[in-house]
């Protein structure tokens, strides 16, 4: 029998282009202003972001794709609990009137457990400050 594994999903409609979201994935100074403001990395593919909270906690995401203004995938190297191994997945699409939707989601979770739960709720914070930053270009870190 094959486990099945639990994903995290979610969407949010942003007032801001494709390009713009993209690149606040994809890029140092986009990361750190709508993440964490410690970070460190290139966003080349095969490469890793360093994510550092002021919790002391950190994590290491090793990047698995960068598709202009269309898709940007990491997978887990270092991190809390279960989140080593898990892949979160930005896909990034057109909509009218220069606006985007993106949809997040987190895969390969082995449990529902306490930190699955908390990754949830940390993920629709986080992509808040996604949309806020893409829309107004202000940075405001989420963690």
């Amino acid at each position: 029998m094959v486990k099945r594994m639990d994903a995290i999903n979610h969407e949010i409609k942003i007032d801001a282009t494709p390009e713009i979201v993209f690149k606040a994935l994809s890029t140092r100074n986009g990361i750190k202003s709508w993440f964490t403001s410690t970070v460190e990395g290139t966003g080349a593919v095969g490469s890793e972001w360093k994510l550092h909270f002021k919790d002391k906690l950190e994590f290491h995401w090793k990047i698995l794709a960068s598709d202009t203004n269309k898709h940007v995938a990491w997978n887990c190297l270092q991190g809390p609990g279960h989140s080593v191994g898990t892949s979160v997945v930005f896909d990034i699409s057109p909509l009218e009137n220069d606006r985007t939707l993106l949809v997040v989601s987190h895969l390969n979770w082995p449990s529902k457990d306490e930190n699955f739960r908390k990754c949830n709720t940390l993920w629709g914070m986080i992509i808040y400050h996604l949309k806020q930053y893409s829309e107004t270009h202000v940075a405001n870190p989420a963690l």
